[in-house]
């Protein structure tokens, strides 16, 4: 898998910082670590989209992407074969990668 998405010829990242991970929280209304751990990685279509919604960037960009643009990107990548298991997958790989704090070594 791409360490990025793409679409429509451009290329985006989900990024998390602890801030928007707060957001996310709230709008999920759990600790993304808890969902995390009780379903061993999967989120829901829904929760999907919303850490889409607030986390997606273009590459090189210093401002996240509107909803708007994020609902259809979210939309035309999770239609796509493997798409749920794909952005899935990407979600947990960023959340590690920028977020190293929720997954401490043993």
């Amino acid at each position: 898998m791409n360490y990025y998405i793409e679409c429509n010829d451009k290329q985006y990242e989900l990024k998390f910082n602890l801030e928007r991970l707060k957001l996310i929280e709230n709008s999920i209304k759990k600790p993304v670590l808890s969902v995390y751990i009780e379903r061993q990685g999967a989120f829901t279509i829904e929760e999907m989209e919303k850490i889409f919604l607030i986390s997606l960037k273009a590459v090189g960009s210093d401002f996240f992407c509107s909803n708007k643009e994020a609902k259809d990107i979210f939309n035309a990548v999770i239609q796509q074969e493997n798409g749920y298991r794909d952005i899935n997958n990407y979600i947990s790989l960023r959340l590690q990668e920028n977020c190293p704090f929720l997954f401490p070594k043993a």
